[in-house]
């Protein structure tokens, strides 16, 4: 468990979250797997995926989304603007993964009204 606000979340963990936002299985994301030509990805769901990590604790310029290709790009753009007020591992629920924690976190933040 992250005891200190800097720790970033690992390659696996940061999978982990991605193919609950993706909707795929963690095992077909690999550093080189390609958004658009490997997952067939649209701009939506890309929207959805920075979204979620935003909600990790970063924040990634808009500008530097156009250059993220690949889940290891992902990665790397995560890793490179994790600041010093990321959210506990703890916080985000990843230390006693519960894959429906992050499907029902992000209903409850949209104010669904319907």
């Amino acid at each position: 468990m992250a005891d200190t606000m800097s720790e970033s979340i690992t390659y696996d963990e940061f999978t982990r979250v991605l193919a609950d936002v993706l909707l795929v299985h963690q095992e077909k994301l690999t550093p080189e797997t390609s958004f658009t030509n490997d997952l067939f990805l649209d701009s939506l769901k890309l929207v959805e995926m920075a979204l979620r990590i935003e909600q990790l604790g970063v924040s990634i310029p808009t500008e530097a989304y156009w250059e993220i290709q690949t889940v290891g790009d992902a990665y790397d753009a995560y890793l490179n603007h994790t600041n010093s007020r990321l959210l506990p591992r703890q916080h985000l629920g990843i230390d006693d993964w519960n894959p429906f924690w992050f499907g029902k976190k992000l209903f409850q933040d949209s104010n669904y009204q319907g």
